[in-house]
């Protein structure tokens, strides 16, 4: 922080699910989750404490960055929101060079899904 160049390494843990499909419950302990989630332990907070100590950061700040932070999400949001959806017979496209079986496959499923359900 004295304006010499710094190399940061951060070390993560994820807390929560990859995705709404995944319980990770199924295969991590809730003990630990739990553990890994007091403040000081990831980046953010460590980071947030280690400005506090240095005087370089303050509750006013940090507000600040969230609102502004919140604001420009929600207005992305929107843009992205109002753009038109893209065919979905497209989501098999600039996927692979070349198209496995298994992508023919299911690009032939949903083409014949979608015709004979087209609303």
């Amino acid at each position: 922080l004295g304006g010499e160049p710094v190399l940061v390494e951060l070390m993560t843990y994820r807390r929560g699910h990859h995705s709404t499909s995944d319980d990770a419950a199924r295969y991590r302990d809730s003990e630990q989750v739990k553990s890994m989630a007091r403040s000081g332990l990831e980046p953010i907070s460590r980071t947030r404490l280690m400005l506090d100590e240095a005087g370089r950061w303050d509750d006013e700040q940090e507000e600040q960055l969230r609102d502004s932070a919140r604001a420009e999400v929600m207005a992305s949001l929107k843009v992205g929101e109002a753009k038109k959806f893209a065919p979905i017979r497209d989501m098999f496209e600039d996927v692979w060079a070349t198209p496995t079986a298994a992508l023919q496959r299911q690009r032939q499923e949903l083409a014949e899904h979608l015709d004979r359900h087209p609303e």
